[in-house]
């Protein structure tokens, strides 16, 4: 089965500035074989870059840091949990992102 949990458009406060992802960190239940994916969207859902974790378990609750490079600033970001792996559980229990800002030139 393919799911996937995502985020609203974040803005994280910063209404004036364009934002960059920066780091993303995910906290999971690494039971076993499988992968998930952490992706991000700078375009409102219509285009995702995607990072794949493969899980080594099982070593239980486990945290992953990944840092997308190559951004381009925008408004909103918007975040993405994926599990496509077939028979196979993932358990997140967060997301924890920050960001980048830069000021808009007027």
């Amino acid at each position: 089965i393919d799911s996937f949990w995502q985020t609203r458009d974040e803005d994280y406060g910063l209404h004036g500035y364009k934002k960059s992802p920066y780091k993303m960190k995910v906290d999971f239940d690494d039971k076993g074989s499988g992968s998930f994916t952490v992706a991000y969207s700078t375009t409102t859902g219509s285009l995702f870059k995607e990072n794949t974790h493969t899980m080594i378990g099982p070593v239980g609750r486990n945290y992953k840091r990944l840092l997308p490079l190559g951004n381009p600033p925008a408004f909103n970001i918007r975040w993405r949990l994926r599990n496509n792996s077939i028979g196979e559980r993932v358990t997140f229990y967060g997301l924890d992102t920050e960001v980048l800002k830069t000021l808009v030139e007027q």
